[in-house]
């Protein structure tokens, strides 16, 4: 069942991430330094080398499998990111393309930056329940 709570901008964030760093591991180093529960990812943008992903799909079971995607020295854009932290985890999506392909990913461990990549987050407070 659907559910509507009215919540509010806490604490912002922004996190600047490196050349070669992975962009997952810094978040969750901010968010866990700075005691983060529950926030929306507003902006980011950057220019990846690596990246490690995967897409769902519904099986005639109803179930769901998995489906990993990597580029390795890949070069890409990043831009359009947005996700929750939810219970102190994170759920990061973002849009990577070049000049031959353009992917909606789900990040993982290994997305490692190109040139420096920026970050926003905010909490969301209230709205318990």
């Amino acid at each position: 069942m659907s559910q509507v709570r009215q919540v509010r901008y806490g604490r912002t964030f922004v996190v600047d991430v490196a050349p070669g760093e992975d962009i997952l591991a810094c978040v969750e180093a901010a968010v866990a330094e700075h005691q983060v529960t529950d926030a929306v990812f507003l902006s980011g943008i950057g220019d990846l080398n690596c990246c490690n992903s995967h897409f769902a799909q519904k099986l005639e079971d109803g179930s769901y499998m998995d489906f990993p995607l990597s580029w390795k020295d890949t070069p890409f854009t990043l831009s359009g990111v947005q996700g929750f932290i939810e219970q102190g985890r994170c759920h990061l999506h973002g849009v990577i393309g070049n000049d031959k392909e353009c992917w909606t990913v789900h990040f993982h461990e290994g997305c490692t930056c190109l040139t420096r990549f920026r970050l926003v987050f905010s909490e969301l407070t209230g709205g318990e329940g």
